[in-house]
């Protein structure tokens, strides 16, 4: 658990290389906010890996729009 006690914050984590890297750190240990434009995807990501007993958060998000 080499991501014990971690928090990370993954964009564009709701499908392909972001949803891994979500994954991935969740399984090391961390406690895992991922965003991501597409709702519905990230909604279904953040439910399969929550039962799996991971520490996870989805939040909708688009990075590309300016504050």
């Amino acid at each position: 658990m080499r991501m014990q006690n971690k928090i990370a914050l993954v964009t564009g984590g709701a499908s392909g290389m972001g949803l891994a890297f979500t994954r991935r750190l969740a399984r090391e240990g961390a406690k895992v906010y991922f965003t991501d434009i597409n709702e519905t995807g990230g909604r279904q990501a953040e439910a399969d890996l929550k039962a799996h007993d991971m520490a996870i958060c989805f939040l909708p998000h688009n990075v590309a729009l300016e504050a």
